[in-house]
């Protein structure tokens, strides 16, 4: 047995190795006991809580990651010094630095020494410094440059610095490190322009003084085309994120006027639903994985407890199960989750909250509750008043199933704002019986299970039988209460 034991380390261990990535910290003068850390995820950038790392042997700080992915990692040392190095998997690499005279004391050691020390030699100016002649004090913008300059500013930028990186290489550096150095040099410089165009949109659609006119909109376009946001395998950048943010809410939503919910309740945070149906019209693969995820989750550490994030966290688990980002996504929303709990409505006796303990996000996780029993489903809405007509017919109904193997489940499509009156309608109408209120997913499912794909009409009712199956996809409402009971009876044996 022990030999055993030996063989399967010595063959673990060389896998151990590769995938382990170690980055050491020795910060001269440092008065604090942590640094605080945000690592890349499955090699992305992801926005997350950083990680305290405490102070360890010989007053050095170990930073340890298993992603098998290369990628970005962020040290914030407080005070506004912060360095970004490279990792890459199976290496260990150094950093030492004496506080008081930080940025000329950087010093990396290791393999990816090279790489780390031009990272952090890059001199980036601001896109548009504010100079002489009139401008715009939001953004620097000068009334004598046109749009077009500022678009060429950042492509002979982007191309400037791209040389730098080629310049610096000579074979020092890897085709990986390469790559995502040449992403978030163009993502930089892309951000900077979104940024300056987004100021002075904004200011334009609330009356305010602004420069912004239809050649602004034309370039801004253009610069989201340098390098498309939905073609993206890796985004190692955290600049990707940020344009993907100005593209979605500033220049889609509102230059473009892409919107399908119009007057959203920012309370709740229903402007982010338009943030997922853009995604998922426009983006595939990894992009769209990671948008949604890496937006979401950062709107959600925002701390606003928006519900509708996590109505579509709910969503997002259901669509991606496996996805590297879902952990992460879901530490981003649980405190809005937690919120939620609290405000928990209690039902009076004899109705029954079905995803009162757990997420119900199917059809599936409703009908397999009830093996063994004949399900009639009502899926109805507050607002819709032959929904209500029929609940007030009800009372045969509920006389009839006493003592049968049938229960009576009511899924509402409400929006999540109209909880309370879901909550009440259902109390006032002493709906004895299960009920829902779906999410996205499961509203999704019954749009195109009993509706055309796109809608549903209301109120629908539907039979299933004690094995979970659909027998009658339109059943009888319970204002027929004759034929609906005999139909039921059907499957009751």
């Amino acid at each position: 047995m022990k030999t055993v034991g030996t063989f399967l380390l010595l063959i673990l261990l060389p896998y151990w190795a590769i995938s382990q990535i170690r980055f050491v910290v020795d910060a001269k003068d440092f008065n604090q006991d942590y640094i605080l850390v945000e690592k890349p995820l499955n090699g992305n950038y992801f926005p997350t809580t950083p990680e305290k790392v405490l102070r360890g042997k010989k007053d050095r700080f170990l930073i340890e990651t298993y992603d098998e992915n290369p990628g970005f990692l962020k040290i914030n040392f407080g005070n506004g010094q912060m360095v970004r190095v490279f990792l890459e998997p199976g290496q260990t690499n150094s950093l030492s630095v004496d506080m008081d005279n930080f940025d000329k004391s950087l010093k990396f050691d290791g393999p990816q020494s090279d790489q780390n020390n031009f990272l952090n030699e890059i001199q980036r100016e601001p896109l548009n410094p504010v100079g002489t002649g009139l401008f715009s004090a939001r953004s620097g913008i000068m009334e004598d440059k046109k749009p077009k300059d500022y678009y060429l500013d950042i492509i002979d930028q982007i191309d400037a610095e791209k040389k730098i990186l080629q310049k610096k290489n000579k074979k020092k550096f890897s085709e990986v490190f390469i790559a995502a150095m040449e992403q978030d040099i163009t993502y930089y410089h892309v951000n900077r322009f979104m940024e300056m165009v987004a100021n002075e949109y904004r200011a334009f659609t609330q009356n305010q003084s602004s420069l912004f006119t239809s050649k602004w909109g034309f370039y801004w376009q253009k610069a989201f085309d340098i390098q498309p946001l939905a073609n993206v395998e890796k985004a190692y950048s955290e600049y990707y994120l940020s344009v993907l943010d100005y593209y979605l809410g500033d220049f889609k939503l509102g230059f473009q006027d892409d919107v399908m919910y119009r007057d959203p309740d920012l309370e709740i945070g229903e402007q982010f639903l338009e943030y997922d149906r853009l995604l998922w019209n426009e983006f595939k693969g990894n992009s769209l994985e990671y948008g949604l995820a890496a937006i979401l989750s950062q709107r959600a550490l925002l701390g606003k407890n928006e519900v509708i994030l996590f109505d579509l966290f709910q969503k997002y688990k259901n669509d991606f199960p496996s996805s590297p980002f879902l952990k992460n996504f879901e530490l981003a929303v649980n405190s809005i989750g937690e919120s939620l709990k609290e405000k928990e409505f209690v039902f009076p006796s004899g109705i029954i909250q079905l995803d009162a303990a757990e997420e119900i996000n199917s059809l599936d996780d409703i009908i397999n509750r009830f093996k063994g029993k004949v399900v009639y489903l009502d899926i109805w809405a507050t607002w819709c008043s032959p929904c209500l007509f029929e609940f007030r017919q009800k009372k045969p109904l509920e006389e009839f199933v006493q003592g049968k193997d049938i229960v009576l489940v009511f899924v509402s499509v409400d929006n999540d704002d109209r909880k309370e009156k879901w909550q009440k309608t259902i109390v006032d109408n002493n709906l004895k019986g299960y009920h829902l209120l779906a999410n996205f997913s499961l509203r999704d499912e019954l749009i195109d299970k009993f509706g055309d794909g796109s809608n549903l009409a209301l109120p629908h009712y539907s039979i299933y039988d004690k094995k979970g199956s659909l027998v009658q996809k339109e059943a009888k409402q319970p204002s027929h209460a004759g034929v609906l009971f005999n139909d039921l009876m059907r499957y009751i044996d």
